[in-house]
């Protein structure tokens, strides 16, 4: 799974994952206009018990890929 929304999308992904599941964590445009820090998804104990793995990404980690995907 790819996030980029964050909020209550990540929370019906993180239920839906299988065991072993694994998401690429890229953005939480749900978050960018909120003036208090929001509440992380209720499910997060599913994270543990379906083992998964989750993982942040900056697309300028991957800036040397652009002229091949440019192409």
């Amino acid at each position: 799974y790819f996030d980029n929304v964050g909020g209550d999308h990540l929370e019906a992904a993180i239920g839906a994952l299988n065991v072993h599941g694994r998401a690429t964590i890229c953005g939480m445009i749900a978050q960018y206009n909120a003036t208090e820090p929001t509440p992380g998804p209720r499910n997060m104990a599913l994270i543990i018990g379906k083992r998964l793995r989750l993982q942040g990404m900056l697309v300028g980690d991957h800036a040397d890929l652009q002229p091949k995907f440019v192409e």
